[in-house]
This record gives structure tokens, sequence and C-alpha cells, in this order.
């Protein structure tokens, strides 16, 4: 390490810095606090996140995963991978680049039969509908069609029973 990089330190850091007391929150510690939230906008601002773009892209509904469990997937390795930082305080009042990024990750890794059902039943998702209503819509008909094959596998059942039954008393009669 040369003097221009610990001169560029001493100017970042205000100096040599350490804590006074051994609480961190105590007041006499605010400087060292300061100067350590100096370094690390330095350091960020220095090396910025890496973006890998194609892990992200990579990422794709398994054909057995719900699509819950694929967002939540995807959710995790586009923080890691995005470079993009989540906005935590609630939901803004416009989406903003990290939801837009991560809703156009999700509709291309959906499944291709549940993405063009989205793109067709959800009005606004080509012109930035919410991320919570696009996954809100899915789940609604990811729902109704499960219970629309647990009634099928019910019908199917009956079905099977009186024909059984049918059977049964057509060969008793003869």
């Amino acid at each position: 390490m040369g003097p221009t990089h610990v001169s560029h330190f001493n100017e970042i850091l205000g100096g040599q810095q350490h804590m006074k007391k051994p609480e961190w929150e105590d007041g006499q510690n605010a400087t060292y606090r300061e100067a350590l939230a100096r370094l690390e906008t330095a350091i960020t601002t220095k090396f910025p996140a890496k973006v890998d773009m194609s892990r992200i892209y990579a990422c794709k509904q398994n054909p057995e995963e719900t699509v819950n469990d694929y967002y939540h997937r995807l959710e995790q390795v586009f923080i890691e991978n995005s470079g993009i930082i989540k906005q935590e305080d609630g939901q803004p009042a416009e989406v903003g680049v990290w939801e837009t990024h991560l809703s156009n990750a999700f509709l291309n890794g959906l499944s291709p039969a549940i993405s063009a059902s989205v793109r067709n039943s959800c009005i606004g998702v080509l012109d930035g509908a919410r991320l919570d209503e696009i996954r809100e819509k899915r789940l609604s008909e990811e729902k109704a069609s499960e219970e629309k094959k647990r009634q099928d596998r019910k019908d199917k059942a009956q079905l099977t029973m009186v024909q059984a039954v049918t059977t049964a008393w057509i060969q008793g009669e003869g």
C-alpha cells in the first residue's frame, strides 16, 4: 500500500480512528461510527456489486415447482446477482428499477404456459404492473387449476365406482 492509498484512507476516515468506549452506541463513539460509514460508502463506490445476469436468466421454474416457490428461489438468486439494491421501506408509489427487473426475470423464468397465461390475463403486465399483482394473479390461477384437477379426480373416481357397481349389478342379473 503506497503513500497515495494511506492519504486516501486518512482523508476518508478523517485521520486515525478508534472506539472510545466499549459500547457501540456510546456518544463518544459517534466520530468512529461516522468514519466507518464514510469508509463503507467509499468502498461500495469503488467496488460496486458484481452483476451476473446470466445466473438470473438461467433461473427457470421447475416443472413441479409452484409459482410461489419459484418466486422465492428467483428472488434469492436476483438479490445475490443483480447488483440492484431492493427498496425496503414499504412499497414505493411507482414501480422501481429493482421491481421492474425482478418482474421481467420472473415472467421470463415461468414455465411457458404459465408465462403466456399471465401475460394474457394480467392487465398491465407489460406496462409495469406491480410484481405482487402478477404473483397474486398467478397464485389464484394456480389454486383454481389445482381445485379443477382435484374435482376431475373426484369425478373420475365416482364414475369408476358407478361403472363398477353397474357392471356388478348387470352381471348379477345375468
